[in-house]
């Protein structure tokens, strides 16, 4: 077993209703559901202690406690996460929050350790885990990972232009992309490294860390989608996901 610990970051900043005037959703859509997947495909890795969950919540104390996500999380876990709550107000001032925290207050992680931001807005599909400490372990170079084949890396000619590199471990294909959105993998050395520069929109972000050379890489297919219709990972069918956690 790896000695190298994941701290994943959920931030859950947005309402049921809010979040959906904004995004075109599939129809299978809810926060529960991938809240449910991250508990889900996590959970042996958490009780090990290999795999460490904080809760990033937006709002208040009676807001955590009336929020529909957040009843269903403290209804399944009762111990091995950690709750964080503050009323930011925006998405951007949470993700600001949240970078300052992890540089100020989280002394525990080791330099090799890694992080997983991570927006409340994706669902997860069995395998992440394994397959993250399997890239891990191997020779592969790279500095940040997204579990996420954004659609746009087929459709848009900024993508298409880009070089995007093949690469495998023994039960994995990966490939070197161009940008992500705002839910990455890297490890904290790395993150302290690049703080400053993540605190720009995640396109405009790692546009610039590819321009400093830093390689971004991500899974084929995709081990995770953002739920915005029209720009789910390809080459699964996210559906048939969601059942398997409703």
């Amino acid at each position: 077993m790896s000695d190298t610990k994941i701290y994943i970051y959920y931030m859950h900043y947005l309402s049921d209703e809010l979040s959906n005037t904004l995004k075109k959703r599939p129809s299978w859509f809810n926060y529960k559901l991938c809240l449910e997947s991250l508990l889900t495909t996590t959970r042996a890795f958490r009780d090990s202690g290999q795999i460490i969950l904080t809760i990033w919540f937006d709002g208040t104390l009676e807001e955590f406690q009336s929020d529909r996500t957040m009843i269903y999380l403290m209804s399944k876990v009762h111990s091995g996460v950690q709750v964080k709550i503050a009323k930011w107000g925006s998405m951007s001032a949470t993700c600001n929050a949240l970078r300052s925290y992890i540089k100020q207050n989280e002394p525990e992680i080791r330099g090799g350790d890694w992080l997983y931001i991570l927006e409340n807005d994706y669902l997860h599909r069995e395998g992440w885990v394994e397959s993250t400490y399997e890239l891990l372990a191997s020779d592969l170079d790279f500095d940040y990972l997204s579990l996420y084949d954004h659609s746009d890396n087929y459709k848009l000619k900024i993508h298409q232009n880009f070089i995007q590199r093949l690469f495998y471990t023994d039960n994995y294909i990966w490939k070197k992309i161009f940008t992500t959105c705002g839910s990455y993998l890297t490890n904290y050395s790395q993150f302290i490294n690049d703080i400053t520069f993540l605190a720009n929109p995640d396109f405009v972000a790692f546009a610039y860390l590819n321009m400093m050379g830093r390689e971004l890489i991500c899974s084929v297919p995709g081990f995770s989608t953002h739920c915005t219709s029209g720009l789910e990972s390809p080459g699964v069918n996210w559906s048939k996901v969601a059942q398997g956690h409703n």
